[in-house]
């Protein structure tokens, strides 16, 4: 009878019991591990292979890694495993009395349909202090468990070099109590085509094969790593690094690939309170980025429709959780509590150096979707990347954010069956911001696209205040066609863009840092919260309002906004209340309505907007002449809601910009007057809308011959001004101007 184990490992020394002879033959420990990790939930069968797993006694809610060597793996590939062709591998685990697993591998022989059969059964351990040890001379494993999560990002596999391929795993780490309490598990990565482990990317020690820990139980509930690969794998074996001998495998079951043929567009606008995505197709028009049930990017290991809420009643809520906190989320669209626009900020470890270290988007950086909306323990969160110093810190912040759009974007294109080098991308800039900082990020965009779309198309980079007319134009809302001037105003978080269009071209543009922060922000300082009125009045009011709801969970996420002291964080925190899917009364929590019903600060959103008026209606008398009146101004941009709070009437916001053109250009509007539009569901996806519907001709406009700034100080020949140029002589001049706006 052939032993169940053989210690000798060189196959050609092996002798045959009881003939003493040398001969190479195979035993069940060459091919089955010794112990069988059970996992706390079932496997996700649609996605994982689960070694035919069958529950004949008790229930199918604990899923199993299997407990194959990787010896078996020098024989047969995956696909000869999850074969159902009679002359291939099969295995099979059989769940049975006790909790027991009888495990079968049936190795196919020279005969054609003919296996030898190799079985173990393994039975339960439940170890607390000391690890039970399998008797593989009796052919006896042992069954442990462990809350550990796998998830692989993206669910895409091309078979095609020249695509390249970029995959973060996320392993999260939930043993909490017991002799697993310490475990540190090592993942390995194998292709079919190699016999060598897969080069990890993210290594935090030379040759270890082992990225840093990202989240520890130092702090949270779990610890988290992200492997960084840049090879397409098979199969993962997974260690655990405590006990060497505790090991499995997990056999991914790739979707198909066939390359494809639609052409997408994307559109992304890089904002500073909120950023944007916007696509089409060749068969769809622009729609908000998504990912629905039919192109999900990721792969868990769990199976999130069977799993139980607490994970089989161990509480290993954190293998879920982290996914939200950290990675990617399943579905992000109309039907999901993430969507797009989303807010600007990045989600990091606070544990880790990112600065002084190598670092990568999704593995040491993430986008937090459910940043606003749910409490998050985990993460530190960084805002103001658009317009923060330009230090290491932040040039490594805002070029992760912008690598996980990208991965984002071109992971919809292989999903949703995209042509990868066809893809078009459009991406935007506030005219305001310096040379530097736009080449810089000009820079990033070019990079990005080439290692992730290798696209025949150059990405075009383009001024933010342009595009949003295009949208109003393409969805016929320009009365005669855009001939008569029209006015695009598209007020962002920390920028305000105008430009007037005639016959639907640009004629003259300007750009300030003059925008929602300048009402709902700090100032010139970088945390003053504290000392911020309309904080002062209406955070105890919201405080107050979460706490009568009982909700408690809202009421983390205020208290952790808070304590960065930044007024536009907790202002974004507190618009964002009426749109959050824990609040049922969305008009009791609209912070928009409180506002619009408060007349102490009326006078200064109404100051807010008849200066951004005013100051356009003056530049236009000066550089295009005072008989230039326009017919339309047109609004974009999330800081446009702020007119709602001027007023809820459309009709009235057009007759108070009417009556300001007039009085500035001493002329007279007819009976059409003047017609403000204001787009009141998605100003924010105005500009990435606007993107993509204009045509190549309207893309070669030089902005820089039309941008004009007022210095009003221009008949002293002073046509550029800047802060550190003021002296006494000017403010004379500059104070008569603001008495008579005051006027």
């Amino acid at each position: 009878q052939v032993p169940s184990v053989n210690h000798e490992t060189v196959l050609e020394r092996r002798k045959l019991p009881d003939m003493g002879v040398e001969y190479p033959y195979l035993t069940v420990s060459d091919f089955l591990e010794p112990y069988l990790i059970r996992l706390v939930y079932p496997i996700n069968k649609d996605k994982y292979f689960d070694g035919n797993f069958e529950a004949e006694v008790g229930d199918d809610s604990k899923g199993y890694i299997l407990p194959l060597k990787k010896m078996f793996f020098d024989y047969f590939n995956t696909d000869d495993l999850m074969s159902l062709s009679i002359d291939k591998p099969k295995i099979s685990l059989t769940q049975g009395a006790a909790g027991s697993v009888k495990v079968v591998l049936q190795i196919p022989i020279a005969k054609y349909g003919e296996h030898v059969t190799l079985e173990r059964i393994y039975h339960v351990s439940q170890p607390e202090k000391q690890l039970i040890k399998p008797d593989e001379e009796k052919n006896r494993g042992v069954i442990i468990e462990h809350q550990v999560g796998v998830s692989i990002y993206p669910w895409v596999k091309t078979n095609d070099p020249e695509l390249g391929a970029y995959y973060r795993i996320q392993v999260v780490d939930r043993n909490i109590a017991g002799i697993f309490k310490g475990t540190d598990y090592n993942l390995q990565f194998y292709s079919d085509l190699k016999n060598n482990p897969i080069s990890v990317k993210n290594e935090e020690s030379q040759n270890t094969g082992k990225p840093r820990k990202r989240s520890s139980k130092d702090y949270s509930d779990a610890t988290t790593q992200y492997y960084v690969l840049e090879d397409e794998f098979n199969y993962i074996q997974i260690k655990d690094g405590s006990n060497p001998e505790i090991k499995g495998m997990i056999i991914p079951k790739w979707p198909g690939y066939n390359g494809g043929k639609a052409e997408f567009s994307f559109a992304i606008d890089f904002g500073t309170t909120n950023t944007h995505i916007e696509y089409k197709t060749t068969s769809s028009g622009p729609k908000a980025f998504d990912i629905s049930n039919d192109d999900i990017q990721i792969a868990t290991l769990f199976d999130s429709n069977r799993t139980s809420e607490d994970f089989g009643g161990t509480g290993a809520i954190a293998i879920r959780e982290m996914i939200d906190y950290e990675f990617v989320p399943q579905t992000i669209g109309s039907n999901s509590i993430y969507k797009f626009p989303t807010r600007t900020v990045s989600g990091e470890s606070k544990a880790a150096n990112n600065t002084n270290q190598s670092s990568f988007a999704l593995a040491d950086y993430n986008i937090p979707f459910n940043y606003e909306k749910s409490h998050d323990p985990v993460n530190e969160i960084k805002s103001n990347l658009k317009w923060a110093k330009s230090d290491l810190a932040n040039t490594k912040r805002v070029a992760a954010y912008f690598e996980k759009l990208f991965l984002l974007m071109r992971n919809k294109v292989l999903r949703g069956g995209g042509n990868i080098k066809q893809t078009k991308l459009v991406w935007f800039y506030p005219s305001s911001m310096t040379k530097e900082r736009r080449e810089k990020l000009e820079d990033l965009v070019n990079k990005l696209t080439d290692k992730y779309f290798k696209s025949k198309s150059k990405p075009v980079g383009l001024s933010e205040s342009l595009a949003p007319y295009y949208y109003y134009k393409a969805t016929g809302q320009i009365p005669g066609g855009g001939h008569t001037p029209v006015i695009s105003i598209d007020i962002g978080g920390g920028t305000t863009d105008v430009v007037v269009f005639k016959s639907n071209k640009p004629i003259l543009l300007t750009s300030f840092k003059f925008a929602a922060n300048s009402v709902f922000g700090d100032g010139f300082y970088e945390y003053g919260a504290t000392s911020n009125g309309l904080i002062n009045k209406y955070l105890p009011y919201f405080n107050k309002l979460l706490i009568d709801n009982k909700q408690h969970n809202l009421i983390q996420v205020l208290e952790s906004i808070k304590g960065r002291n930044k007024s536009d964080d907790i202002v974004a925190f507190l618009f964002s209340l009426e749109n959050n899917h824990r609040i049922q009364d969305k008009t009791l929590f609209s912070f928009n309505n409180v506002l619009t019903d408060d007349p102490d600060f009326k006078i200064v959103f109404l100051y807010f907007y008849t200066a951004i008026i005013y100051y356009t209606a003056q530049l236009i008398r000066k550089e295009l002449g005072a008989s230039t009146l326009p017919s339309n101004v047109v609004f974009s941009g999330t800081g446009s809601k702020i007119l709602q709070i001027v007023s809820p009437s459309q009709k009235t916001i057009s007759q108070l910009t009417q009556r300001i053109f007039e009085e500035v250009s001493g002329l007279k509007y007819g009976a059409e007057g003047l017609v403000v539009k204001i787009e009141r569901e998605f100003p924010k996806e105005l500009t990435c809308k606007g993107g993509l519907m204009l045509e190549t001709s309207d893309l070669e406009q030089d902005i820089k011959q039309i941008k004009k700034t007022l210095t009003c100080l221009e008949d002293k020949g002073i046509a550029e001004l800047r802060f550190n140029m003021l002296n006494d002589e000017m403010y004379r001049p500059l104070n008569s101007w603001t008495k008579r706006f005051y006027n």
